[in-house]
């Protein structure tokens, strides 16, 4: 990954930073290392795949733009897992509303 951002300069293919908050709810230094320890393991177990075999370069050959929008919907994917998980350890971070 860090080549392919070698050649086009586009931190875009980079995972966004993850906020101290959720649900409008500030977390504790230990909630955010928990937290940011989940993204990353989910992201990494969705991102893992594509870097096998020709997956990679057969979605390079759908152009920049494509491997950007793609990258950014695993990334969210993973991070709503993340949520998943991190609210079984702590549901008062639930949203009124969400089951």
């Amino acid at each position: 990954m860090y080549d392919y951002y070698q050649q086009t300069k586009d931190y875009n293919i980079f995972p966004p930073t993850i906020t101290r908050k959720l649900n409008g709810i500030d977390l504790t230094p230990k909630q955010y290392e928990q937290f940011s320890i989940l993204v990353g393991s989910h992201r990494k177990q969705l991102l893992a795949p594509l870097f096998e075999g020709n997956t990679f370069k057969e979605l390079q050959a759908a152009g920049h733009e494509e491997v950007v929008k793609y990258f950014q919907s695993l990334y969210k994917e993973g991070r709503a897992y993340a949520i998943e998980e991190f609210l079984t350890l702590y549901p008062e971070f639930q949203k009124e509303g969400d089951y």
